[in-house]
C-alpha cells in the first residue's frame, strides 16, 4: 500500500505556524520534516512497508545484539518549534522490547534508541527499535489523525511564543534570514505574511 501523501508535507498542527507558512510559499524548496521511515537508514533485522510507516521485526531476537532500529528520512526541524509523531504498536511481539525515541544520524542503528538526551546539538531523528520475534509498529507523522489533539495544543503553544518576546525574535531570526519572507507569528497563535496584513 502506497501513502497518498507526498515524500514532503506539513501537519495538520503546523499549517498555520511559520514553517507551515513558509512551506507553503516555498514549496519548491520546503523545510523538510520525518514523513517515512527510511528503510536504507535501518538495521538489517528490519522490514518495511511499501508506505514506509509499517515495520517489521524479522531477527532471531535472542540476544541484545539482535536489537535492531530505524531512523526516519529527515530529522525533526528547529524552524518548526514543536514536533509530533505518534506509533501504534500493532503486535508487542514475543517480549515486547520495543524502543521509540531519537537519535542522530551517526547513532548506531544495531540497538534500540535512546530516550535521555543531555547538551544534543545534532539534528535528531525520530528512530523506532524492535528486538524480539513478531513486533510491528506503525509510525504515523500526521499523514492520518493523532490520537492526542496536537493541533490545539499547537495552537496554545504559538500562542504563548506570541507573548514572549524572545521566542518571537528566535522565530524572527530563523525565517528573517530570506528577505522575502516576512511571516511572523499573530497573537492568536496562528501566522500570516507581510503581505496579507498589508490589505
Amino acid at each position: 500500500m502506497t501513502s497518498k501523501f507526498p515524500i514532503d508535507f506539513t501537519p495538520s498542527y503546523l499549517i498555520n505556524t511559520p514553517i507551515g507558512e513558509y512551506n507553503k510559499e516555498y514549496e519548491h524548496q520546503p523545510i523538510r520534516m520525518p514523513t517515512i521511515l527510511n528503510k536504507y537508514d535501518a538495521f538489517d533485522l528490519l522490514e518495511v512497508s511499501d508506505n514506509g510507516l509499517t515495520v517489521f521485526y524479522k531477527g532471531p531476537g535472542l540476544f541484545n545484539a539482535h536489537a535492531a532500529s530505524i531512523r526516519a528520512n529527515y530529522s525533526m526541524p528547529i524552524e518548526a518549534g514543536l514536533y509530533y509523531f505518534e506509533v501504534d504498536i500493532i503486535d508487542r511481539g514475543q517480549h515486547g522490547y520495543i524502543g521509540i525515541g531519537f537519535g542522530e544520524s551517526n547513532v548506531s542503528v544495531n540497538g534500540l534508541p535512546g530516550t535521555a538526551f543531555t547538551n544534543v546539538e545534532g539534528n535528531l531523528y525520530p528512530m523506532i527499535g524492535l528486538r524480539s520475534r513478531g513486533e510491528i509498529v506503525e509510525a504515523n507523522f500526521g499523514q492520518r489523525p493523532f490520537k492526542f489533539n496536537i493541533d490545539n495544543y499547537a495552537q496554545f503553544i504559538f500562542k504563548e511564543v506570541r507573548k514572549n518576546e524572545a521566542l518571537r525574535q528566535w522565530i524572527d531570526r530563523i525565517f528573517g534570514e530570506n528577505d522575502n519572507n516576512n511571516i511572523e507569528v499573530t497573537t492568536d497563535g496562528s501566522s500570516s505574511s507581510s503581505e496579507d496584513s498589508d490589505e
